[in-house]
């Protein structure tokens, strides 16, 4: 930056006789003058440091006239802008909301996902508080420590921030299929109980047929294979070979449940009558005016407008409608029972019932008591069953 630029300048104007003499006489004395103009023969404009102002003067003595014209340079900007209220508080509010908007997360992103998806990720860093529009202080240390227990398929995860941008980085782990030992002789055994369905034989012997019930530890496929020897006797114990069973079994499982609805309903009913309200939420800070003012038990509430802002700082405005609920008992519709008798049935198979297996049949059957329906599901399932079990030598 030039000198000029920053040093405290006053702009002056000499009147008088043989001006030349007074700017040769302070030239000597090391006082410099800057853009000289010459405006007649009696006036003369020219810059000089504020400092060298009295000195002048005292030169000037009453032969000249010294009139300050003009002040700039970076002292008097500064104090220029400093006299002027509206701009100091603009300057001010102006920093504030700088500063307040790099408190909060103003996005995240996230990095090193395969099969993840990156809405599962952010939906679990949600649950967790950890969204956009929450404060930077937030306990990061604590996220990395609770993402393990919401996503249990990676390994290590790390966040920086890069001004109000997070970046969520995650390392998946491997999925490592072990081998199969073979090496010893072992029999496949039911792990469940069901009726046969398929098997398929690599290696040992089928001990049961298509339709045979098994329980929980039967053989269904024998490592104890029989030899066929027509050249010489031998013993019984020479005429068995140890192998380790292969194959492919599938059984048909069968799954009872039993569980109980209600048999009546409360069917929400509205009166006509109406409040409306507003919600403004700021940060972490929240007024609702529907916690003043609801005159009434049950309300149903629907959002009309809504704002949201995320700079200067998180804001949300919403302005809804308040309208009154009245409840009233109904006996509920079969389609409703069956409606959700089938979700319920879906979930059960969903915590129960392995990937792989496929559904041959359902049967749903309720009946109506005083105040709850009794429903019994039986399942018809199609699964992979067998596990290996060593022979004892």
């Amino acid at each position: 930056m030039n000198e000029w630029n920053v040093r405290d300048l006053k702009k002056i104007r000499i009147e008088g006789f043989q001006i030349h003499k007074l700017i040769s006489l302070c030239t000597d004395q090391n006082i410099s003058f800057r853009r000289i103009q010459v405006i007649d023969d009696c006036s003369v404009d020219a810059v000089i440091s504020a400092p060298d102002l009295e000195l002048i003067r005292h030169f000037a003595g009453n032969r000249f006239r010294i009139t300050v014209t003009g002040e700039f340079g970076l002292k008097h900007a500064i104090c220029s802008y400093l006299s002027r209220t509206a701009t100091c508080v603009g300057l001010i509010c102006f920093c504030l909301i700088l500063y307040v908007q790099s408190c909060y997360i103003s996005e995240i992103r996230i990095t090193g996902c395969e099969r993840l998806t990156e809405a599962e990720v952010l939906a679990a860093l949600d649950r967790l508080g950890f969204r956009v529009g929450a404060l930077k202080s937030y306990d990061v240390s604590d996220v990395k420590t609770r993402i393990f227990h919401e996503l249990d398929s990676i390994t290590w995860v790390g966040i920086n921030f890069e001004g109000t941008m997070a970046k969520v980085e995650i390392l998946e782990g491997s999925r490592v299929h072990p081998l199969e030992d073979t090496s010893f002789p072992a029999d496949i055994v039911s792990d469940k109980e069901g009726y046969l369905e398929q098997v398929i034989v690599k290696e040992g012997v089928a001990v049961k047929e298509r339709g045979d019930y098994f329980a929980s530890g039967d053989v269904l496929i024998s490592g104890t294979v029989p030899i066929t020897d027509k050249t010489y006797q031998r013993d019984e114990s020479e005429l068995i070979r140890y192998v380790h069973a292969q194959g492919t079994v599938k059984g048909r499982i069968l799954y009872r449940w039993t569980w109980f609805q209600p048999r009546y309903s409360v069917v929400r009913e509205t009166t006509g009558r109406k409040i409306p309200g507003m919600s403004i939420c700021i940060g972490s800070w929240n007024f609702d005016s529907g916690n003043l003012i609801q005159p009434w038990e049950t309300a149903n509430r629907s959002v009309r407008k809504e704002w949201n802002f995320l700079r200067p700082v998180p804001v949300k405005v919403q302005i809804y409608l308040n309208e009154e609920i009245q409840q009233i008992r109904a006996e509920r519709e079969e389609e409703e029972i069956t409606t959700l008798a089938e979700q319920q049935i879906r979930s059960k198979i969903k915590e129960n019932l392995p990937k792989d297996a496929q559904i041959i049949k359902k049967d749903l059957s309720f009946s109506k008591k005083e105040n709850i329906i009794e429903l019994n599901v039986l399942v018809h399932s199609l699964e992979s069953v067998g596990i290996d079990q060593p022979i004892p030598q």
